[in-house]
Order: structure tokens, then C-alpha cells, then sequence
């Protein structure tokens, strides 16, 4: 009988490594599947790579997914010209995550005045509730973010160019200097022209973003952001 007990636990050896090896391979493509509906992209052509064991996805962890994609759009207008993220320790329960790590290029961002704002790169790092985000505007898409603002606010110009620390205004021939800061998590323009402060962009009560620096140069502006990546994908 000695056999008998020997042969089960040979079977039963079999099905666990078939339950670590070919379960995995099954479940893969659901899973790659439901972060691509989760994604919010239109079509199919973000690509999906999802690393998971059994263990880890019976109590909810998956252990890495691959996000990549050229020319993807969101159904809200956003427009990502290439993607390249790589997630760790996602969870299946409430989606947080370890840490991501990545870069988007050529986001096409949509402003309130119908524009769109190009945010040249996007680099991500930190786990989900405090992503750092360092996005980087060239010099038309500076101009543009900080214009745009001022032309909605009803303040007219004759040109606007991007200097170190801020950018300069000229009106009525007059060229004049606006710093650009950060306060209180919002872009600001610490004093308009002696006008006081000026907000550019701030979050509201229930975002969960941050802005917590701003460099301008004469080639463009970066900007650091942190945020919650679950408070944001709840508010989407």
C-alpha cells in the first residue's frame, strides 16, 4: 500500500506545478484584459505584459504588469504618443500598487478653453498614494500653459516669451518679468505686474494631486507633481 500513497502524492506534486505553470498562463490574458478595459483607452492598442503566480493572485497581488503603446487615446480626450510604465505589486482588490516606474511622451493634454496643452515627456515613479510625476513643456507648450490662462483671465498681451525663473510679457510695449512658483500645491504667478497673485492651475478640495515645483528655462518649463493614483482614477 506503500505505493499507492506515493503514486497520489506524485499526482498531487503534478497538479501543483501544473496549477503554478499552466494557471497562470490561462489566467494571464483575462487579467491583461481587464487592465486594458481599466485603462480607459479606446481600441486595443495598448499593450498588456502581466507577471503573476497562483499564490499571489489567490490573495489579491499581482506581481508586475507592462504597459506600452504608441498613439493611445482616452475616451476624455487625452492622447498619449507613446507609452512605456512598468507596475509592480498590483493589487487586484482596490488597484494600488507598489511602485511604477515609466514614461509617457507626447501627451496631448485638453485645456478648458477646447485647446490642448503637449506635454513633450511624463516620467513616473513612487508607489500609487504618492506618484512623483516630473512633466516637461517646451517652449511653445510653456508659452501656451501660462498664455492661455492669462487670455482666459481677460488680460491681453503683445507677446510672451519664457525666460529663467519665469517668463516676460510685453504690453504696450513694455516688456515686463512674471515669476512662476508653486503654493499650496498650485502654479502661481506669486504677483501679476503688482497686481497680486495669480493661479495658473490648482487642485481641487477633493483632488488628489499637488504641484511642488516648477523650473522655467528659456527652452520650456518642468513641472513636479505628486499624487494619488487611486484618488485620481476615482475621480475619472
Amino acid at each position: 500500500m506503500r505505493g499507492l500513497p506515493g503514486f497520489l502524492l506524485a499526482v498531487l506534486a503534478a497538479l501543483a506545478i501544473l496549477a503554478f505553470v499552466i494557471v497562470p498562463i490561462v489566467v494571464r490574458p483575462l487579467v491583461a484584459g481587464a487592465v486594458r478595459t481599466a485603462a480607459g483607452f479606446e481600441g486595443d492598442s495598448l499593450g498588456v505584459d502581466v507577471e503573476l503566480n497562483v499564490v499571489g493572485l489567490a490573495l489579491g497581488s499581482i506581481d508586475a504588469i507592462h504597459l506600452a503603446g504608441q498613439d493611445l487615446r482616452t475616451r476624455d480626450g487625452l492622447a498619449i504618443g507613446a507609452m512605456d510604465v512598468d507596475l509592480s505589486g498590483v493589487r487586484t482588490d482596490d488597484q494600488t500598487f507598489r511602485g511604477v516606474e515609466g514614461t509617457l511622451t507626447n501627451v496631448e493634454v485638453p485645456w478648458s478653453d477646447g485647446s490642448t496643452i503637449r506635454v513633450d515627456v511624463v516620467e513616473l515613479s513612487g508607489p500609487s498614494d504618492a506618484v512623483n510625476a516630473t512633466l516637461r513643456l517646451g517652449f511653445q507648450a510653456g508659452v501656451d500653459f501660462v498664455g492661455n490662462t492669462l487670455l482666459e483671465a481677460g488680460m491681453s498681451f503683445e507677446g510672451i516669451g519664457l525666460t529663467d525663473g519665469g517668463l516676460t510679457v510685453t504690453i504696450l510695449g513694455q516688456q515686463g518679468f512674471l515669476l512662476l512658483g508653486v503654493d499650496e500645491g498650485a502654479i502661481v504667478i506669486p504677483d501679476l505686474l503688482g497686481g497680486g497673485p495669480f493661479t495658473i492651475v490648482e487642485p481641487g478640495i477633493d483632488d488628489g494631486w499637488r504641484a511642488t515645483g516648477v523650473v522655467v528655462t528659456p527652452e520650456g518649463i518642468s513641472i513636479d507633481v505628486v499624487f494619488d493614483a487611486t484618488t485620481v482614477q476615482e475621480a475619472r
